[in-house]
């Protein structure tokens, strides 16, 4: 590590010892003691009664609605939606701490992402008031006539490129370098020459949930098929396409008032439209298909979606891509359909705010908006197309958890006019999926490490007792089995879980030291083990989880050996691995 490193490791050790949890939190979340334990309603998802806990001797924080768990730290990256490095800054200010330079690396990747923020910040404002200007007009009264309200163009930053040069002549008096605006995504250079990016466009800046313009949006006005209609800011240090939602910093503004759920719809005008309009928490993705870095974005702000596309055909294939990725994210999905031909835009134009909410009102589940679709493609009273009708619908219901395909089975029962039994067989005719997939990074690549559920909650079980120092830790039978040779971890991020557990001044917030998003050590951090009335139930409970993590061990190696005799041809060897299976058998507890 640099001297620059040992610094601002250092810095950091000391900002964690200085800084304390409830203080940082309670600046964003009303908090109220009982016991050692502070609670408040969780800022990560909709509730009415508290189950966010602080615990200030530990120094970290854990939702037991959501599963969200981490230090402080952690706690705002998540709320500010910022990196590592930010969260950091913020906290360092709170305390009146001054940042050493960090490592070189982190330095130069903050200065580039800073100078492309100012950057953007500089133009966005150039672009505004070209609106007020005469070479603006048309582009403003494009606006005025869709119907937008000056306050609405005001609140959204919207703009105007005029030409292919005004703003790089503006952003030059500013004494902005070309190399700054290729690289910020302003200018996009040809034969050495440079020109804006966005150039005879309106302009609608994209703005994070910090407030920060990390690129733009742009509508050619121009009928020239040469035009693209839309365009968007190439990706830079400061835009990823994939990791941006436009509106996300409305819906953080208004976050208290949205209860939880979001409007997901396809473009920037629909989502200013909506908001012309008085609805409130709508955001959209930018010039690329919709991907798991935006559900990951949504799962901030909401727990439920309404996802409300165009209705058309290329409207109706990105909301079922749309829905197959929401699968499994914990969300609850709705989908509203509009009428043929419309768009958000137009439909709130035409019908007013109280329409448009019915149809939001009037959603359905996502399944049933699945199946509905699929029934459409075929006339199900000709029994060719039927059983092609009942083929297509079973795929989508073989992805389901098994109570959620069941019920949905019932109505294809009722659809199709073949029995529930009959289909119920005929769901089961496919190979099931493994139950889980634990997937480790490791320095040489990804490891891939297959583990059944069972096995998956025997470690996490046995992960969280120890971070939480339970009392059966000491019991005698419980210490024997930690002690068994077969007892470890197979998984080398489940390994490194456990040898912090082992270090005796280890506190559960070391457990987000780093700027990492690990869902198990949420799981294993947010164990209440209420479900236990008696501690000898937990005790049980446990001694099975780690013979379970043993004997999977010992299976695994079994397994290894047999495969390892088929492969032998030497008497010797073949005895010898028998032996060794026989050994193994006998361990197992």
């Amino acid at each position: 590590m640099t001297d620059k490193g040992q610094d601002f490791g250092r810095f950091l050790d000391k900002l964690k010892d200085t800084i304390d949890i409830v203080s940082v939190i309670s600046r964003y979340v009303p908090l109220n003691v009982k016991g050692k334990t502070w609670w408040g309603c969780c800022p990560f998802h909709s509730e009415k009664t508290p189950s966010f806990a602080v615990n200030a001797g530990e120094q970290y924080y854990k939702c037991f609605g959501c599963g969200e768990a981490g230090d402080t730290i952690k706690f705002i990256q998540k709320y500010e939606n910022v990196d590592f490095i930010k969260a950091v800054e913020i906290l360092a200010k709170m305390y009146n701490m001054d940042m050493p330079e960090s490592d070189p690396v982190h330095k130069k990747a903050k200065q580039d992402y800073d100078a492309v923020i100012a950057a953007n910040k500089l133009v966005a404002k150039h672009y505004h008031e070209n609106l007020y200007t005469p070479q603006g007009k048309t582009a403003k009264d494009y606006l005025l006539n869709r119907g937008l309200s000056e306050a609405t163009i005001k609140k959204f930053g919207i703009g105007a490129s005029i030409s292919f040069d005004s703003a790089i002549k503006f952003m030059k008096l500013n004494k902005i370098t070309d190399e700054l605006l290729v690289s910020s995504g302003i200018a996009d250079q040809k034969d050495k020459r440079i020109f804006d990016a966005m150039a005879n466009r309106v302009v609608f800046p994209i703005i994070n949930a910090t407030g920060e313009v990390v690129g733009f949006s742009g509508r050619t006005l121009e009928t020239d098929a040469k035009f693209a209609k839309y365009k968007n800011t190439k990706e830079t240090v400061a835009y990823k396409k994939g990791q941006i939602l436009f509106g996300i910093n409305m819906v953080k503004k208004h976050h208290k008032e949205l209860g939880g759920h979001l409007i997901l719809v396809e473009g920037q005008m629909c989502t200013i439209m909506l908001y012309e309009k008085g609805v409130l928490g709508v955001v959209a993705p930018l010039g690329t298909a919709f991907g798991t870095g935006h559900i990951r974005i949504l799962k901030r702000y909401a727990d439920s979606i309404t996802v409300c596309f165009d209705a058309d055909s290329a409207g109706r294939t990105a909301a079922l891509r749309a829905l197959d990725l929401f699968r499994g994210s914990g969300l609850i999905i709705k989908v509203a359909t509009l009428p043929e031909g419309h768009d958000p835009d137009s439909y709130v134009r035409k019908e007013g705010k109280a329409k448009f909410l019915e149809v939001i009102e009037n959603a359905k589940p996502w399944v049933e908006h699945v199946l509905g679709t699929i029934q459409r493609k075929y006339n199900i009273k000709n029994k060719t197309e039927n059983i092609r009708f009942i083929n297509e619908a079973l795929i989508e219901l073989r992805k389901l958890p098994t109570i959620e395909s069941e019920v949905h089975l019932k109505s294809l029962a009722e659809i199709s006019g073949v029995s529930f039994d009959v289909l119920k067989r005929e769901l089961g005719q496919t190979e099931e999926a493994p139950e889980d997939i634990e997937e480790t990074t490791t320095e040489e690549g990804i490891e891939v490490v297959e583990l059944p559920k069972r096995v998956l909650t025997a470690y996490e079980f046995t992960l969280s007792s120890l971070i939480h120092k339970r009392e059966n830790l000491k019991d005698k039978e419980v210490k024997a089995l930690l002690e068994n040779q077969n007892f470890y971890f197979i998984s080398e991020r489940l390994k490194k879980l456990y040898e912090k557990t082992k270090d005796k001044n280890f506190k559960v917030a070391d457990l987000f030291e780093n700027d990492t998003e690990d869902e198990t050590v949420n799981k294993c951090v947010s164990e209440t083990f209420s479900q236990f009335k008696e501690e000898e139930h937990e005790k049980t409970y446990l001694l099975d989880s780690i013979k379970t993590i043993i004997n999977f061990n010992i299976e695994k190696q079994i397994e290894e050996k047999q495969q390892e005799l088929g492969q032998v041809l030497n008497q010797e060897q073949q005895l010898e691995c028998i032996k060794k299976i026989s050994e193994l058998s006998k361990g197992k507890v």
